[in-house]
């Protein structure tokens, strides 16, 4: 799938004035619900626990001075591991943190994306707070992280991505002094659509990184360290030890990872740092599984992608297993928890909760969402709220369900519970009135003007004005099987079969022809079979749907290769840096722009640039493009 990447400005809603209360922590046990009352320098704070093993040590502060690790699973359901009931998992890691810890029945993820979902765990917010709301999205540099709020505290602070959904580009990179993201090979040359793209390491190599970090004995203060695993994400490749043995592929990824993690919890034992360690571990979002006609992810928010994995350990605050399973609780909460155990301020108006200050309620509302699919496909965005035993999906085919009877959302009682559906629907309306529309996100992603985005918002169109294209009104639920045959005819364009592919292609986008990610493929295909004038009108209309940089460079290089090289040429080249100003692919057609002219000097400049500001995804074909230019111009 192609991505978008744009710029994002600050849509934070307001701020309250003051810190809102927060969350409980509670256990399963048969005892009654005990609140121990602790006075912390004048502040009273109430614990609210249900517990067969105590927590009075579980104070504000109860863990200064600790180290934070933060381990962060991609594409993880919470149904596929041990300590959530999954008998086939081969995850003993994960499961004996659950063991001598907490683990969170039902914690869920704000979207199924992984860039909207980590930035709201670094920020403590939602996606319409933070303004990520896809991947390609980049957190504004005017919102605070976890990071910079220990940085400033004096905490070492490094993190290991593995993928680049996750790049520094991204803004997720704020307050880390180590920022390890080198998801693509030195030596390959990656693509910025369709064919080749290196966009995640293994989790060997990033376990590797990070325990050479943790290993450097010369540091006196606490870290914080981040360590991103991707491997569950689609595609499946295990390794060979980890495939087989009738496990699926899926969960042979996920086993794979748990063997990594394990590395570095040995290497905390033997370096005696367990007992000053938090470690957290989260899901950013589940994966489809097929569940609901969905393969992978990002296009609906049923649990099957939202229910996530939510852990802490640390021997010395956690003993005896805690499950925490009368409440719902969001990653937006990971930040204010921690932050309030390691003894530091939380920051007002944070969307997520303190999990261990305050009574369960049923009744908390976590807001979700997906704008993926009006921001890729065309098709309408979904938004809804999830309680702990009911949730409610805004669409064009609206959708409640009671996931106490049916924890599957197989039965849509959106027409038997009149009451339930109202009252949701109206707190839905609420909390969304804070933010901007969906239409408005769509239209800011273009390039619109706020005038021009009114208009056509009152109109119901955000395509190319006076093309009379209704966008964002197709259900993603009723979208995907054509979206499946986008994917079909992929595979058939990538093993060959161009006839078959074309055909394909050409009927998806003649019975939905909105979807910019559909007119994106429709262009690899074409151009793979050398049908360039098809594959720059695909490419035209793909950026009419889902502008984004990688697009833009991509007709810079059509132009190129037929030697358009008049203001149309510069005028995309111009969108694609306003969108994502360090998107080396940029520098290189600029360069090659300035080859074809014979500028040797502008050439190198230009090459020079891609290799310094997109050394991972550029390096490679910028130094062997200087290298060229310096021999033969």
């Amino acid at each position: 799938m192609a991505v978008r990447r744009s710029r994002q400005r600050d849509v934070r809603r307001p701020k309250p004035a003051a810190r809102g209360g927060g969350r409980g922590r509670t256990w399963r046990s048969i005892g009654l619900i005990c609140a121990v009352l602790l006075a912390i320098g004048g502040t009273a704070v109430a614990y609210y626990v249900r517990t067969t093993g105590g927590a009075e040590g579980l104070r504000p502060g109860a863990a200064a001075g600790f180290n934070l690790l933060l381990v962060t699973l991609d594409t993880v359901r919470a149904d596929h591991l041990g300590c959530y009931g999954y008998a086939a998992a081969r995850t003993p890691n994960l499961d004996a943190l659950a063991a001598s810890g907490l683990r969170f029945a039902q914690a869920i993820a704000p979207a199924p994306l992984t860039t909207p979902s980590h930035a709201t765990m670094m920020t403590g917010l939602v996606p319409p707070s933070h303004g990520v709301r896809d991947n390609g999205c980049r957190l504004a540099d005017e919102q605070t992280t976890l990071a910079e709020i220990l940085s400033a505290r004096g905490y070492a602070t490094a993190a290991f991505i593995s993928s680049f959904t996750l790049e520094s580009r991204y803004g997720l990179a704020q307050g880390f002094a180590t920022y390890d993201d080198a998801c693509a090979p030195p030596d390959r040359v990656v693509g910025h659509f369709g064919d080749t793209m290196a966009n995640e390491r293994s989790a060997t190599a990033v376990t590797d990184a990070a325990l050479n970090w943790l290993n450097d004995g010369s540091r006196k203060n606490p870290f914080f360290a981040w360590i991103h695993y991707y491997d569950p994400h689609f595609p499946y490749a295990p390794p060979p030890a980890f495939a087989g043995d009738g496990q699926s592929r899926y969960d042979g990824e996920i086993a794979y990872v748990d063997s990594q993690l394990g590395r570095v919890l040995e290497l905390l034992r033997q370096k005696k740092l367990q007992r000053r360690t938090l470690v957290v571990v989260a899901g950013d979002h589940g994966e489809g599984l097929e569940e609901h006609g969905e393969p992978t992810h990002a296009y609906l928010i049923y649990d099957s992608t939202l229910h996530v994995p939510l852990i802490l350990n640390s021997p010395a605050l956690f003993g005896a297993p805690r499950v925490i399973d009368d409440r719902v609780v969001s990653l937006a909460d990971i930040m204010p928890t921690v932050l309030d155990l390691l003894g530091v301020a939380v920051p007002a108006g944070l969307d997520g909760q303190h999990l261990l200050a305050s009574k369960p309620d049923e009744d908390r509302a976590l807001y979700i969402e997906t704008m993926a699919s009006r921001l890729n496909n065309g098709w309408a965005s979904l938004h809804g709220l999830r309680r702990l035993h009911d949730k409610y999906i805004l669409a064009p085919r609206p959708e409640y369900f009671d996931l106490k009877a049916d924890p599957h959302e197989l039965r849509n009682l959106v027409a038997d519970a009149p009451d339930e559906v109202g009252e949701l629907e109206a707190r839905l309306a609420e909390t969304m009135s804070r933010w901007e529309s969906p239409e408005q996100v769509a239209a800011q992603t273009q390039g619109l003007s706020p005038e021009e985005v009114q208009r056509l918002a009152s109109l119901g169109y955000v395509g190319s004005p006076g093309e009379g294209v209704r966008v964002g009104v197709c259900d993603p639920k009723d979208m995907l099987p054509l979206w499946k045959r986008v994917m079909g005819a992929e595979i058939k364009s990538l093993q060959g079969r161009h006839a078959e592919a074309i055909a394909e292609i050409e009927l998806v986008v003649q019975q939905d022809p909105t979807d910019g990610h559909a007119w994106y493929y429709a262009s690899y295909i074409y151009k793979r079979c050398g049908r360039m004038a098809e594959a720059e009108q695909a490419l035209r209309q793909a950026l009419t749907y889902s502008p984004n940089a990688a697009g833009y460079i991509s007709l810079a290089q059509l132009l190129l290769l037929r030697r358009s090289l008049g203001p149309e040429f510069e005028r995309a080249l111009n969108r694609a840096r306003q969108l994502e100003p360090e998107n080396g692919g940029i520098d290189i057609a600029r360069g090659d722009w300035h080859v074809l002219q014979g500028r040797r000097d502008e050439a190198l400049a230009a090459f020079e640039r891609a290799l310094r500001v997109d050394p991972i995804y550029s390096g490679k074909s910028a130094r062997e493009k200087m290298e060229w230019v310096r021999k033969n111009l």
